[in-house]
């Protein structure tokens, strides 16, 4: 793929002069650093990243099974949890002890508890803020789609990916994205169902009931402030919407096709490949992680224009310092906005988690 320059030096976020630093990671796979500055740690294929209330960073270092915390005052970096051997096990005890496999997704509530989609473990577990203390919260470990109106430690998943919680912290939503079904837990009752999806390999169902339409590899969620839930097709290469009032579903990014085109008009007739990760700011503008363009692309809020903010299309370790758009990527899978407005990238296969912030 070509390399890509979008027009830098304007003020606003669509087409601003983003630039890009490392924020944790060398750059070398492996798995190490922990009680020294993020920067100098070593990671195994970062896949998702979240923030406390207070600005201390989480990521999920994926393949080394684990769950990481970068302190927001020293930057220093800590294991929380997973023992970096894939299993499943330590419910009940401190989540240092415990083995997790391949946790993907990863978001915080108010208190500061932790969620994660321990993916191949068919489970979503949760780590608490007192104590440390690692639980499976929803998921029996048995692959499959049960347990809809029933306890979420009753219910099966295939494959959880994304986790998101809505602004008030009531519902926690799971992409399962073998299932093709967005599912959500009710955090009062811990009652599970599906919210979105019937588990058909397909995108279709746009103008109707979301609990009606195919979504074709549900891989991410995220909740807007006025409790619209967006979900992301990694097959289906769109982004979706779900009106929080009616429930109808309607696609707002995407047509359906592989590849990368569309910038600079509708994120409607915007191309895209395999995106794995999204998130929104705070005016609503949506960061989607295009992994296969080796991109995170931007979709305004008011104007649904898409634009590429950072990677250049190339898969590769370069350009930290510079324009974010000619930096280069290795298949991202994660992005949060942290406390001080910059946005976290687990750049995966760079075994980094990169720092993209507008200059000045």
């Amino acid at each position: 793929m070509a390399d890509r320059v979008v027009p830098i030096g304007q003020e606003d976020g669509m087409g601003a002069d983003w630039r890009i630093a490392t924020a944790a990671g060398t750059g070398v796979l492996g798995t190490g650093g922990d009680g020294g500055a993020a920067r100098g740690a070593v990671l195994n294929n970062p896949f998702d990243v979240a923030f406390d209330t207070t600005g201390n960073m989480f990521f999920t270092d994926t393949f080394n099974h684990s769950v990481r915390r970068v302190d927001v005052g020293s930057g220093v970096i800590t294991t929380i949890a997973g023992t970096g051997l894939a299993g499943y096990s330590g419910d009940g005890g401190k989540a240092t002890a415990a083995t997790l496999n391949q946790p993907y997704g990863i978001t915080l509530d108010r208190a500061g508890n932790i969620y994660v989609a321990d993916r191949l473990n068919s489970c979503i577990r949760k780590i608490t803020a007192r104590g440390g203390t690692i639980e499976t919260f929803a998921g029996n470990g048995r692959k499959g789609f049960a347990g809809d109106a029933g306890p979420a430690t009753s219910a099966s998943f295939v494959e959880p990916n994304g986790v998101a919680l809505d602004c008030e912290k009531k519902w926690l939503f799971i992409t399962d994205v073998a299932d093709n079904r967005l599912r959500k837990v009710d955090l009062r009752t811990e009652l599970i169902t599906t919210f979105a999806g019937t588990g058909e390999a397909a995108h279709t169902g746009d103008g109707g009931l979301a609990s009606r339409a195919g979504i074709f590899g549900a891989r991410a969620v995220a909740v807007g402030a006025d409790s619209t839930v967006y979900v992301l097709e990694r097959q289906g290469s769109t982004l979706r919407r779900i009106d929080a009032v009616t429930g109808v579903i309607t696609t707002i990014a995407g047509t359906g096709a592989h590849g990368y085109a569309g910038d600079g008009g509708a994120a409607t007739n915007a191309v895209f490949d395999r995106p794995k990760e999204m998130c929104l700011d705070t005016d609503d503008n949506i960061f989607v992680v295009d992994t296969e363009n080796q991109a995170i692309r931007r979709i305004d809020a008011r104007t649904g224009i898409v634009e590429t903010v950072a990677g250049n299309g190339k898969l590769g370790p370069y350009g930290d310092g510079g324009p974010a758009v000619l930096a280069q990527l290795a298949r991202p899978h994660g992005i949060a906005q942290g406390a001080d407005g910059a946005f976290y990238i687990g750049d995966t296969e760079n075994n980094r988690i990169r720092r993209l912030s507008v200059s000045g």
